[in-house]
Parts: structure tokens; C-alpha cells; sequence
């Protein structure tokens, strides 16, 4: 879900690209056949779209990561590369098996990148809030209700969406401010000059979805 105050960025700026360009990732799903790829190879020769991950077992994440990918099939087809980043192997192999990532996923070890961009983390006390006031995080619990999660990892790591020009210049920054934040599929198209409609034209899965059954409360930290 996307929250409005956490749209950023400086568009048409370098900034970015130069301080992403040099920071190695670990090939999970790809073209290719290298380990380790430079993110700075992702814009060299199309337009990119890169969604920094915060958990690959967060119940939130995997339902955002489901809703985004909405529009990868249309973003792929007007020769949009579309990337995911995380930032350790804790509950990738569940990430991946259950289908939440329709892109390219890629591993950051070391949150090189996240360092890079500056990206925020959250303490327990903002967690805390966040799950118990804020409209955005509970909705979102509320539409990943039937999404299994798990407890690993860093739960306080926020992450962010770029959209990359050929060539690295900046379309569009978003920056998450709460856990939940997340641009919405229409969003990501139009960020790439692609008719949102398109979108009717399939059936929206919903972030429900999940082999796993219902899961009615928000158990530790798997939400998260």
C-alpha cells in the first residue's frame, strides 16, 4: 500500500545510479550464469525497476511483493527489467517456492546497497505503534491474513522502490516509512509511462492467496 509522504527522490538525478552502481548482489533468480553482479549492470542496457526488500519472511513483505507484481508482466513486456533485492538468505528458499516475486531476485549481503542509499531502520517502539495504530500496517495485516510468515531476520530494516532510466538517471524514488509501505502496481506503471488500465485486463491475485491457510493474528514477529 502506498503511503504519500514516503514518495522521494530527486528525478533525472545521477545520484543514485553512482552510489548503487559498484555494489556487488548474489544472483538467486536471473539471466546468466555469473554469482555476482553489479547492480550498476541492471540499467546499462534498459530501464530497470528495483525494489529493495525489508524480509524475505515478513507476512507484509511477501504480501506487498504479491500485489506488486501485478504489474511485472507489463513492465517486462515494454522492456522494463524488473529487479528484487534482500538483504540475507533467511527465509528465501520459502520466498521464492511460494511464488511471492514474479522479477529477477538478487541477495545483498551485507546491506551494502541499503548502506548506500541511507536506508532507515525502525526501532522496536515504532514497530510497536505501527502494528497497533497505524491504518496502513493494519490494513495490511488485515489483507495478508491467509500469508504464512516466519520470525527470521531484520524486522527493523525498512526498504524502498527505485525506478531506473536506461543509463541510471532516477524516475521515481519511494521510500518505505512504515513496514507496510509499498507502491501500489498502477504506480509502478505509470512511473514507466505504461497505461494503468492494463491491469484490468487480469484477475487480481489476491494477497490473501496462500497455500498455508489462515493465519487471524500477527504471531511475534512474522508479520514483520
Amino acid at each position: 500500500m502506498s503511503n504519500p509522504a514516503a514518495h522521494a527522490g530527486d528525478a533525472g538525478s545521477m545520484k543514485i545510479a553512482s552510489a548503487l552502481k559498484d555494489v556487488p548482489v548474489e544472483r538467486i533468480v536471473g539471466p546468466g550464469s555469473d554469482e555476482v553482479v553489479k547492480i550498476g549492470s541492471f540499467w546499462q542496457t534498459q530501464p530497470v525497476l528495483i525494489h529493495f526488500l525489508r524480509r524475505f519472511g515478513c507476512r507484509i513483505c511477501r504480501g506487498g511483493a504479491m500485489d506488486m507484481s501485478r504489474a511485472i508482466p507489463h513492465l517486462q513486456k515494454a522492456g522494463v527489467r524488473v529487479v528484487a533485492i534482500g538483504l540475507d538468505h533467511l527465509g528465501l528458499d520459502e520466498f521464492v517456492d511460494g511464488g511471492y516475486w514474479k522479477g529477477e531476485l538478487y541477495i545483498d549481503d551485507g546491506k551494502r546497497a541499503y548502506q548506500a542509499l541511507e536506508l532507515k531502520s525502525i526501532s522496536y517502539w515504532q514497530v510497536a505503534y505501527q502494528l497497533l495504530f497505524d491504518k496502513t500496517v493494519k490494513k495490511s495485516l488485515g489483507d495478508t491474513a491467509n500469508v504464512k510468515g516466519d520470525l527470521a531476520g531484520d524486522g527493523l530494516q525498512l526498504g524502498a522502490t527505485l525506478a531506473l532510466d536506461k543509463g541510471g538517471k532516477l524516475l521515481h524514488e519511494f521510500r518505505q516509512l512504515t513496514v507496510a509501505d509499498h507502491p501500489s502496481p498502477e504506480e509502478l506503471l505509470q512511473r514507466f509511462g505504461i497505461d494503468p488500465s492494463v491491469l484490468r485486463g487480469g484477475v487480481k491475485e489476491a494477497r490473501g492467496a496462500d497455500k498455508g491457510g489462515k493465519e487471524d493474528t500477527c504471531k511475534g514477529n512474522e508479520c514483520l
